[in-house]
């Protein structure tokens, strides 16, 4: 949104289409979610249940507990005590009774991201963002994944927003940046 919204990228109609026709949604990160599937090794077949929870928990005990289950992940930091966990849906419950039920909030919004599991889609994620982009001189872009910051070329943006697909966002090192 943020590349858009600078003019560094002037094709949303295309961006569009190019995520409807990558079954993005329907099949990979949302749907069927096949980037978690093919990540555990699980067949169409196999029950899946993704879900996203908002946790007000202190940071560091989430991580802990998260380790303990290897299909949930700390997708997003938003503050010491604000952070999301992602993953099937019953391992995340038992991630939440394990942090002694703190304040938890099934987010509605269920999607494969900012979580190891896109590494499996990895090319075809970055391929979609990497577009003809406008320079933005004297600009600097704040990546979700780093913390860091970069100037717009296609190079740049496509890797910064797959390593945030990949890997979590931790929101209080770009706000320190």
């Amino acid at each position: 949104n943020s590349i858009f919204a600078i003019d560094a990228w002037s094709d949303l109609e295309a961006m569009f289409e190019g995520i409807d026709r990558s079954g993005m949604y329907q099949t990979w990160i949302a749907g069927e979610f096949r980037a978690a599937r093919e990540s555990w090794g699980l067949s169409a077949g196999d029950p899946l249940d993704w879900g996203n929870w908002r946790v007000l928990a202190p940071v560091e005990a989430v991580k802990a507990a998260c380790a303990e289950d290897p299909r949930v992940r700390l997708t997003m930091i938003n503050t010491d005590n604000d952070c999301v966990i992602a993953g099937e849906r019953e391992a995340c419950k038992r991630v939440l009774t394990a942090l002694g039920n703190r304040t938890a909030l099934l987010m509605g919004h269920d999607i494969v991201a900012h979580a190891a599991e896109m590494k499996v889609w990895e090319k075809p994620w970055y391929d979609l963002h990497h577009r003809r982009t406008a320079p933005v001189p004297g600009l600097r872009i704040y990546s979700n994944a780093s913390g860091g910051w970069y100037e717009a070329s296609a190079d740049a943006i496509a890797t910064a927003l797959t390593d945030q697909a990949t890997d979590g966002v931790d929101f209080r090192r770009v706000v320190e940046a």
